[in-house]
């Protein structure tokens, strides 16, 4: 752990994160919405709580009763928002694991739902401000903390399901039969409905792709531009793990800084969205994005070449990214003072000459 700490110390001591406050949620999840997300493991949990409540005695009924009760109304005084729903299981999950302290399976499993009920429900409340507004306000506190949220309640899914049916197995008469029965039937059908779901999207993104499907990342490239994928696998098989390369300033989710992307080699700017997401008002990302445009643009040689050799650049690139930013017209300038190296179609690779 010592090592641990020692090796990612200067990552920590010099990391500044891009948030560092927190927002008050203002536009909550409708319970419905949980439903249909967690509907299998929310019914596992939701079914391991009845029953160590059920067991609990007389004072397990009662609070089962009562946090029923306030769960639907704090449903209705929240129009249907799952907030309430979410604090209720906290303080009952809690309860339980003073209630079941003595017993080591069970305090664990109560532990495991407070914490996941506990992660949902602040979720609901507050939000890491980061980048982003709008619509995506909360977009990365609510999946982020989601995720963990799956794995608690997936290795609690397990010993809940042996609960609850211990708790309805242990009744007699036809009443718990039939519950036995009908929770029974819920859960199975709900388990085929997830197992089932990777394999139809699966089958449902492969029909959608354009490449067909399968687990070639490069295949859509290879598929739909072909020059560019050329220019690429001369990249990769020329140029040095060194070497960097220059193309358009990359916009979020698009197929910008594909050639940074598709061989690994550096780009001196890549999606500048994500660049300013991680490093807030750096003033280089627009000065990066500045010197990028000037060289296709208006730089003339002298600073063209002047700002290659600031950043390194090896080769730089002119395709059908660069050609619908900045027309045809760079084209003919950079073959004016760089060194035609490949291409194919309409895609062009130049090498930058070495200073003199």
């Amino acid at each position: 752990f010592a090592v641990a700490i020692v090796a990612w110390l200067p990552f920590h001591l010099n990391f500044s994160p891009f948030s560092n406050a927190l927002g008050i949620v203002t536009v909550r999840s409708e319970l419905t919405d949980f439903v249909l997300v967690f509907g299998l493991l929310g019914l596992l949990a939701a079914g391991a709580i009845w029953a160590l409540l059920w067991d609990d005695g007389v004072r397990g009924k009662l609070v089962l009763a009562a946090a029923a009760l306030l769960a639907a109304a704090l449903v209705v005084i929240n129009r249907g928002e799952a907030v309430g729903v979410l604090l209720v299981a906290v303080v009952l999950a809690l309860y339980l694991g003073v209630r079941r302290r003595a017993d080591v399976g069970l305090l664990g499993l109560a532990w495991l739902l407070a914490l996941a009920a506990g992660l949902l429900f602040i979720v609901e409340i507050v939000h890491v401000r980061d980048f982003f507004g709008g619509a995506y306000l909360r977009m990365n506190t609510v999946f982020k903390v989601h995720y963990q949220v799956w794995a608690l309640l997936a290795v609690a899914a397990g010993p809940a399901l042996v609960v609850t049916l211990g708790r309805l197995a242990r009744g007699r008469g036809a009443g718990w039969s039939l519950a036995r029965a009908g929770y029974l039937s819920v859960v199975v059908a709900l388990a085929l409905v997830a197992l089932a779901y990777p394999v139809v999207a699966t089958r449902a993104k492969a029909q959608a792709s354009p490449s067909g499907g399968g687990l070639d990342g490069l295949a859509h490239a290879r598929a739909g531009a072909p020059d560019e994928f050329a220019a690429a696998q001369w990249l990769a098989r020329h140029v040095s793990p060194a070497g960097r390369v220059l193309e358009a300033p990359g916009r979020a989710y698009s197929d910008d800084s594909r050639m940074a992307v598709w061989t690994g080699l550096p780009t001196v700017i890549g999606w500048d969205q994500h660049e300013a997401l991680w490093r807030r008002a750096d003033p280089r990302i627009e000065q990066r994005k500045f010197d990028v445009n000037r060289v296709y643009t208006e730089a003339s040689e002298a600073e063209s070449l002047a700002i290659l050799r600031r950043y390194q650049v090896s080769h730089v690139v002119f395709g059908a990214i660069e050609r619908e930013r900045y027309g045809n017209a760079p084209l003919e300038r950079l073959r004016a003072f760089l060194t035609p190296a490949f291409s194919s179609g309409e895609t062009y690779v130049f090498t930058v000459p070495p200073a003199a």
